[in-house]
């Protein structure tokens, strides 16, 4: 988490644009972070709410019997579990970059979240940031709900095998997509 810490912030003294920082911080998320976010995780993991953390959230899990893990909006926790899913990866991307100047939006697909950033304010120019899988796609999410086909590139640069492309194709289709 302390390497992390160290990175995620803009470098305003090397006067480092918002792409390349865009790019930088999806990949240090990526790199981070584990994906894992089973039900009956090892305690380690930390993916429920503590109840020093919260003890409001921690007793109605008894009570309520809910199981469901514990998504962070503040990055830094986020990051100190280092465990996490799309949605929790695209909260940990929006809430630096926002800190940041550059605003960004949490994209809710079918089957899996993205953050939508402001790359260019001059422009207008957003692109969508995937830190789960690493990826950046330099497109908005109207142009790829377009034409889902423009994500191949930026998945397979990353190294994803082709039916896995296939598949998020198929996820970044505009039926019941959310901002």
């Amino acid at each position: 988490a302390e390497e992390v810490y160290v990175q995620m912030d803009k470098n305003t003294a090397a006067s480092e644009q918002d792409q390349d920082y865009a790019k930088r911080l999806t990949q240090l998320i990526f790199d981070g972070t584990v994906h894992y976010w089973e039900e009956n995780a090892p305690p380690a993991y930390n993916l429920r709410m503590r109840l020093t953390e919260n003890y409001l959230i921690y007793f109605s899990y008894l009570r309520e019997g809910i199981s469901d893990n514990y998504e962070f909006c503040r990055a830094e926790r986020a990051i100190e579990r280092a465990a996490t899913v799309c949605s929790q990866s695209s909260k940990i991307l929006a809430n630096i970059l926002a800190r940041n100047d550059i605003p960004a939006h949490i994209v809710g697909l079918e089957g899996h979240v993205v953050t939508r950033a402001l790359i260019d304010k001059a422009s207008d120019t957003w692109w969508i940031l995937d830190a789960d899988y690493g990826v950046v796609i330099e497109h908005d999410i109207g142009d790829i709900e377009s034409n889902p086909q423009l994500i191949r590139e930026a998945y397979a640069a990353q190294g994803y095998r082709e039916n896995f492309i296939d598949t998020l194709v198929g996820i970044y289709d505009p039926e019941d997509n959310q901002t």
